[in-house]
């Protein structure tokens, strides 16, 4: 009884987490997970973290993160091109929505969209040494994302208050594998 409790659980944890680009690159690179950096912040801790918002300030940010269900993070992949072929996979069904291209780093952003709100949103990170990806996974719209950038210390989120100025089309992918 015992095991099917604990192969329940196991289940119901890959259904929900298997979505984001974070555990898809995950499951299906060749990375060693102590060579990497992996942050996880679940909707529920940052709920918490802002239920006692008292100033002003505060509860703008908990405008900002109450429709968030996880934020994730993996940096340090090699980029390799069978990592990087992993990554353009895990992106396959969003829609580019801004690249920044300068001192030796290339920043993208992408969106995948449901009911009009975007789901997740995945930003990749590479250089010459390293990739990084983030996903934000939740009921978000850009201009939360937007306010939300401005709040956060991730490298290249500083990127997102340029959306509005680029002129460039995004290009529309298919479906993840």
């Amino acid at each position: 009884m015992k095991k099917i409790f604990t192969i329940l659980f196991l289940f119901c944890f890959l259904v929900v987490n298997a979505d984001d680009a974070v555990t898809y690159v995950l499951d299906h690179a060749n990375i060693d997970t102590k060579k990497v950096k992996i942050v996880g912040i679940s909707g529920k801790i940052l709920k918490i973290s802002i239920s006692s918002a008292k100033t002003e300030e505060d509860r703008k940010l908990a405008d900002l993160v109450k429709d968030i269900k996880n934020i994730r993070l993996i940096s340090g992949i090699e980029p390799t091109n069978a990592n990087k072929k992993i990554i353009a996979e895990a992106r396959k069904k969003s829609d580019e929505i801004m690249t920044v291209k300068e001192n030796g780093q290339a920043i993208s952003m992408y969106t995948i969209e449901q009911n009009n709100y975007i789901s997740e949103f995945i930003m990749t990170i590479e250089n010459e040494k390293e990739i990084t990806v983030v996903s934000i996974t939740g009921n978000l719209n850009l201009e939360k994302l937007l306010a939300l950038s401005a709040q956060m210390e991730i490298d290249g989120m500083d990127h997102l208050k340029n959306i509005k100025k680029e002129k460039t089309p995004p290009t529309k992918n298919k479906s993840r594998p």
